[in-house]
């Protein structure tokens, strides 16, 4: 899976998290700005690019599936060669004028737009997971991924094969019961729960309520019994 890192902050934008790869052999880097209230991975949103070798990165305002006929460039700026991400930060501060989203058009997209401003503003990034589609942010620990993904019928999977089936869902509501786990990267150790909202499952990511797993662990928790609750200290003589 590809490593992230934290994007330059922009006052008034969500930054998603930093994909480094590879681009035509060489490395690259990318990430993405959008406005607080549309954070969805294809809404309109600032794309940054920075190439390895610092020549052609460019800072683009884009809309939609860059895969698809329907995708717009509405602005390119092609960096200086050797920009450093300051400049990159400069150049997309001065598009973020232009970033004004559209209205939401049905209760759906508005509770799309949501769940997309909770995660992403907490370091998730929808992408593929094992064949299907998870909310991924990675782990302190390296080969370890944390995911989120809608689990309608509140009921435990295994990720991995095991014959557990219960229907997930690419949708997510903020108030619907998901899926949140610790998958390893190389092997099939998996911790998971279901929590019974969105903010709920956030919360057991960032405070730590789940252990990492060992080797081909698979274990399935219990929400309830994550939350252990703190001994009172001895009252002082």
């Amino acid at each position: 899976m590809p490593r992230h890192t934290i994007a330059p902050e922009i006052p008034g934008l969500v930054a998603s998290p930093v994909t480094a790869g590879t681009w035509c052999a060489g490395p690259a880097r990318s990430w993405d700005y959008h406005h607080p209230s549309d954070c969805r991975q294809f809404s309109k949103r600032i794309a940054i690019f920075m190439k390895g070798d610092g020549i052609g990165s460019t800072v683009r305002l884009i809309e939609g599936d860059g895969r698809r006929p329907s995708f717009i460039e509405h602005a390119r700026r092609v960096l200086p060669d050797g920009a450093s991400d300051d400049i990159a930060v400069t150049v997309a501060s001065e598009m973020a004028a232009s970033l004004a989203p559209s209205a939401a058009a049905t209760p759906e997209e508005m509770d799309e737009r949501v769940v997309s401003g909770i995660l992403v503003a907490n370091g998730f990034q929808l992408d593929d997971f094992y064949g299907q589609t998870a909310w991924l942010r990675e782990s302190n620990i390296e080969g370890f991924t944390f995911y989120i993904r809608g689990a309608p019928d509140p009921h435990f999977i295994n990720i991995k094969g095991q014959d557990i089936v219960v229907p997930l869902t690419d949708r997510l509501a903020p108030e619907m019961p998901v899926e949140v786990g610790i998958s390893n990267d190389y092997d099939k150790g998996n911790t998971s729960c279901i929590a019974p909202c969105l903010e709920e499952g956030v919360r057991v990511i960032l405070e730590g309520m789940l252990p990492h797993p060992s080797e081909d662990e698979v274990v399935v928790f219990e929400y309830e019994k994550l939350f252990v609750p703190k001994a009172f200290a001895a009252p002082r003589p």
